[in-house]
């Protein structure tokens, strides 16, 4: 069934063929219809639409019939945006976000040849090969949202500042548990439950439930850390603050509803880390530490503790102060889990800032490079929790170069135990080796240099101890290769 966006469309589709097809202007629409320019430009791009007796109006002009235009149904040559429309793709995806007009997408489809409508048709059916949900495209338009803005944003950090004046709470020192616990309850009307959430075993894999009411109640999960607590807190108190309406209510999705849930999640949880982390004070502590002579993990391991943060809150907090603050512009970040078995490792949280670097996670059923920091942080984590110390974590550092191609990274990862998820997880922030980064990180030259791939299937290095898997993709394009090559020779000698 049509909805509200679908019926605009349609009828400004209408309109601009009908219009196009007379050799009208809109200057000359505009004469023949008394409707101004700007108005008959606002039904064209699908944000207007007209009552009964500018319709009447637009049809006569047109040489069309009143039924024609508000009919739903569109000529031959739109059979593809038609079929768009019906399968309310449009409604999923956040083309305003990235300054596109729906009207122009579905003009461009409308007017491609073959070969572009045999394009998106390839397309929908790879992502159903692959299991390509809703939830995984809004996640890869929110990335692309992030990288586009050098996940950066003034205006939440002005709002943080005015947020901290206003509740008259502290920028040099951590903000304390109670104290959010007392804001939350006493200016946003929402009770804060840590036992609740317990009482229900399917919900024991969530850090967080909201559930809305008067007054609202955040249940918080008893086995999350203190840390996550405050952090979980201050993304709550985004919401309210930041007002925003359409929202998760749990801090793990299953079936996201639209991109808009998520972004409202990324924002709010940017209101926690800036309100955990002062810009300035971060700052200034980031670049103290990358001015040491050497690595040193304990001074690392050291700022998260000085803001009573989890290892990946400071490390996303880093994102945003890196390019904006640091002028350091090509990085990623990166979270991989172990999943199940030991040998199983998944990549589940990625940012690339200028440049898609490897690793990667578009890679499907491969064996991510176990020379990567962040796996064989993982690895070692796996071996102190033999040793029994099962709550210990790892932190290391390495120079990672790429066997392919000349790009250096300063790699910096962190690996702990999650106990809600009961798995090991490794957070990592590769940053791109180049003149002004080499000068910024003065010890990067003393740490252990490490040749990486993105995965096993494709990689060169034979004689590899650490491989999972053979070469199988690498060794299929050789012989690919090895064929066109034959192939051209064969006609030279014709």
């Amino acid at each position: 069934m049509a909805n509200k966006q679908s019926i605009q469309i349609i009828f400004a589709l209408k309109i601009k063929q009908s219009r196009q097809n007379e050799a009208l202007s809109f200057a000359q629409l505009s004469e023949k219809t008394g409707l101004s320019i700007s108005y008959l430009n606002e039904i064209e791009k699908g944000k207007k639409y007209p009552k009964a007796d500018k319709i009447l109006l637009l049809a006569d002009a047109l040489n069309v019939s009143y039924d024609w235009l508000v009919s739903l149904k569109l000529d031959k040559k739109y059979a593809q945006v038609s079929k768009l429309i019906r399968s309310n793709v449009l409604d999923e995806l956040p083309l305003e976000m990235f300054g596109i007009r729906p009207t122009t997408l579905l003009e461009l489809i409308a007017k491609a040849p073959d070969k572009l409508n045999a394009f998106l048709n390839t397309v929908i059916e790879i992502s159903r090969r692959y299991n390509m949900s809703v939830e995984n495209f809004y996640r890869a338009s929110l990335r692309s949202y992030q990288e586009m803005n050098e996940n950066y944003d003034e205006e939440i950090e002005n709002q943080v500042r005015d947020f901290l004046e206003k509740y008259n709470l502290p920028q040099d020192s951590p903000i304390e548990f109670k104290d959010l616990v007392r804001i939350l309850q006493n200016e946003f009307e929402c009770i804060v439950d840590e036992e609740m959430i317990h009482e229900f075993p399917e919900l024991q894999s969530l850090r967080t439930v909201y559930l809305e009411g008067n007054p609202a109640r955040l249940l918080l999960n008893s086995m999350i850390t203190t840390p996550q607590k405050v952090f979980s807190l201050s993304r709550e108190i985004g919401y309210k603050y930041l007002q925003i309406a359409e929202r998760a209510y749990t801090t793990r999705w299953f079936e996201a509803e639209s991109f808009e849930q998520l972004l409202n999640h990324y924002r709010a949880s940017y209101f926690a880390g800036a309100l955990l982390m002062n810009k300035e004070r971060l700052t200034v502590d980031i670049f103290q530490f990358f001015q040491q002579s050497r690595w040193n993990a304990e001074s690392f391991v050291g700022l998260f503790e000085k803001y009573q943060v989890s290892p990946e809150t400071l490390m996303h907090r880093m994102t945003n102060i890196l390019p904006e603050c640091m002028g350091i512009k090509r990085f990623f970040f990166l979270r991989l889990r172990q999943n199940g078995k030991r040998s199983r490792f998944v990549l589940d949280q990625e940012l690339h800032f200028s440049g898609h670097h490897s690793p990667h996670g578009t890679v499907m059923k491969e064996h991510y490079c176990r020379r990567w920091l962040s796996i064989t942080g993982i690895q070692k984590l796996n071996q102190l929790q033999d040793q029994g110390k099962e709550n210990e974590l790892f932190c290391g550092a390495q120079v990672s170069e790429y066997i392919d191609d000349d790009a250096q990274y300063f790699c910096l990862t962190v690996a702990t135990y999650n106990p809600v998820a009961k798995q090991n997880v490794s957070v990592t922030l590769g940053i791109s080796l180049d003149k002004n980064t080499k000068k910024q990180i003065r010890f990067w030259n003393k740490l252990p240099k490490r040749r990486v791939n993105s995965t096993c299937e494709r990689c060169v290095a034979i004689n590899c101890m650490e491989r999972a898997e053979k070469p199988t993709i690498l060794n299929r394009e050789r012989q690919v290769s090895k064929i066109k090559g034959t192939v051209k020779k064969l006609q030279k000698m014709i």
